[in-house]
């Protein structure tokens, strides 16, 4: 951030009192940005997170991402029969919809059968094996194909914004031609119909605005009193420094992926700003790190021996102080630093000594590893084998923070002598050549998924995701490495045990983490390397008690349906 803004954030801090009654009004920063259709209200659509799932659509359940457990919401139970096929979901009792329908069970079948037949798209939430049935109109049976223990936990959980059921009307629903054209918005008729505190007030191409409804359902059936924010607004302000400004200012008070040097602006001038952390690296764990993702089918990178002397090649701190300005943590097994997570996976044993491994950088002992590979330095100081350099081309998406890791990780393997280069692409033709398999290594995080259980992460390099040579995988998380030797088949047969224990099995799910591991340090397909810290602060000069690492009710991402629990807990600044 350049002089002339910071002191433009300095003198904001006494600037004129904004327009809006902000001791009333929170108002967030939208965090994809200006939406591109302003009038599209379904909570599968894009604006599902500016607002909808966070203030007019309730969640069942909300995550506890520091216990892994599921907190009742709309929902008062979720339970399985001694075979983990059935679950039974058990409803709150007075939940109506804000039109004043009843809440039922036949809502939620009707919703589940929609993902289901693909007539609404549903990001990466899976209901294809589930078959639902009201069996009163306060309870659902959901009836999986075969047994799963973590099912409660894949479909409910609110950690991240696109694996959560939301629960549709019915009888608005129902009633349209093509749902999945439908955008559920028409003010004259009251749309958007939830089961939240808020309603649609007005909309505009860059703010949408929700005000409280004093008849919510949750306050007749002695669930929770109405929330303290009268007001909600999303708004896209446009760059960061303009954020930036209106958040010095007192007029956002929630701001999204702010970058260091902005977050270190706004608190030197303003002592009521904060973030998750009150130390580097300040942000909370995005649950997507930065890993290089090998295709472990592509000579001469199947070679396990090679990947590992890269690993000795790479010195993460540096890679944290040039492209994150030490606002980072290294990332040494395949999960984000989340709580309920870092509980489980405590690696112990042989594991433990293998990620301390990874963590090392050690060039002598790369140079070695090549070198016993048969590689020598050529005269331009590249190894070489059989007349042939040794190249790693890393690609990644055109993306600054990944343009500056990929770019620090390209000169040290060319110093410690790789012929390595950086390809940057676009994110179609990314997304192109990973799921193709058109890549030696990315710059990606091919690991991503797991927020309070290691299952999901851990089954992103399951061989049963494997694909013919030339076929696309079925998506990022599918095995993108091609990873498919031995230890592979052995590591996919613990994984898939893992599958089948219940997650309050602390000791066994442990223990079959620890075997995995075992399996897939020895082949590393994928190099871990940085913790990912999304920076976004908030203000306490009109609201207080957010949430943070020291009292973390919920997880500090304002793009969940989490974001229910947070409006009953904030409150007016005195």
């Amino acid at each position: 951030m350049g002089l002339a803004t910071l002191l433009a954030l300095a003198g904001c801090t006494s600037g004129s009192t904004p327009k809006t009654d902000r001791s009333s009004t929170v108002v967030f920063d939208m965090d994809q940005g200006k939406p591109d259709a302003v009038t599209n209200f379904s909570p599968y659509g894009g604006n599902q997170v500016n607002g909808l799932i966070q203030a007019v659509y309730e969640p069942l359940f909300i995550t506890d991402v520091s216990t892994g457990k599921l907190e009742p919401w709309l929902a008062d139970d979720i339970a399985p029969d001694a075979a983990n096929k059935v679950w039974t979901l058990k409803l709150k009792n007075g939940i109506k919809w804000s039109d004043g329908e009843p809440f039922t069970a036949d809502d939620v079948v009707y919703t589940v059968d929609l993902i289901k037949t693909g007539k609404i798209l549903s990001g990466s939430l899976d209901v294809k094996d589930v078959t639902a049935h009201a069996v009163d109109p306060l309870t659902v049976t959901l009836e999986v194909d075969k047994p799963d223990p973590l099912f409660a936990l894949r479909l409910f959980s609110t950690a991240l914004a696109s694996k959560t059921l939301v629960v549709l009307p019915k009888h608005i629903w129902a009633q349209q031609n093509d749902v999945a054209t439908f955008t559920n918005y028409d003010p004259k008729k009251g749309w958007p119909v939830g089961t939240g505190p808020y309603r649609l007030a007005s909309v505009t191409p860059n703010t949408f605005t929700y005000t409280r409804s004093d008849n919510w359902w949750g306050v007749a059936a002695k669930f929770q009193p109405l929330p303290a924010p009268k007001k909600l607004q999303w708004t896209a302000l446009g760059t960061e420094s303009t954020r930036a400004s209106a958040m010095a200012s007192g007029a956002l008070d929630v701001g999204a992926q702010f970058s260091l040097g902005t977050y270190q602006a706004l608190k030197a001038n303003d002592t009521k700003i904060q973030t998750w952390q009150t130390r580097p690296p300040y942000g909370q764990p995005d649950v997507c790190g930065y890993s290089l993702d090998f295709n472990t089918s592509r000579s001469p990178w199947n070679d396990p021996k090679l990947r590992w002397a890269v690993n000795y090649a790479i010195d993460r701190q540096k890679l944290i102080d040039v492209a994150f300005s030490g606002a980072s943590k290294p990332m040494l097994t395949p999960f984000p630093d989340f709580p309920a997570i870092n509980q489980v996976t405590a690696v112990t044993g042989s594991a433990e000594a293998d990620r301390t491994n990874v963590g090392t950088f050690d060039a002598a002992k790369a140079k070695s590893m090549f070198e016993a590979a048969g590689y020598h330095r050529g005269g331009s100081g590249v190894f070489e084998k059989d007349g042939k350099k040794l190249t790693l081309v890393i690609k990644n998406f055109d993306a600054a923070p990944k343009n500056a890791v990929t770019a620090v990780l390209v000169e040290q393997l060319r110093q410690i002598g790789i012929d390595a280069s950086q390809d940057k692409l676009t994110v179609p033709n990314f997304v192109a050549d990973e799921t193709s398999g058109n890549f030696q290594a990315n710059l990606f995080f091919g690991s991503c998924g797991s927020t309070t259980h290691p299952w999901e992460s851990l089954n992103a390099f399951n061989v049963s995701h494997l694909v013919s040579k030339g076929e696309k995988i079925s998506g990022f998380y599918a095995n993108p490495f091609r990873w498919d030797t031995d230890n592979a088949k052995k590591y996919s047969g613990v994984v898939d045990k893992l599958a089948q224990v219940p997650p309050n099995d602390s000791t066994n799910v442990q223990k079959l983490v620890m075997e995995a591991l075992g399996y897939w340090y020895q082949d590393l397909p994928m190099i871990p390397l940085l913790n990912n810290y999304q920076i976004n602060p908030v203000s306490t000069r009109n609201w207080t008690d957010w949430p943070t690492a020291a009292n973390p009710y919920v997880w500090g991402l304002y793009v969940s349906s989490s974001v229910q629990k947070l409006l009953h807990t904030i409150q007016p600044a005195r």
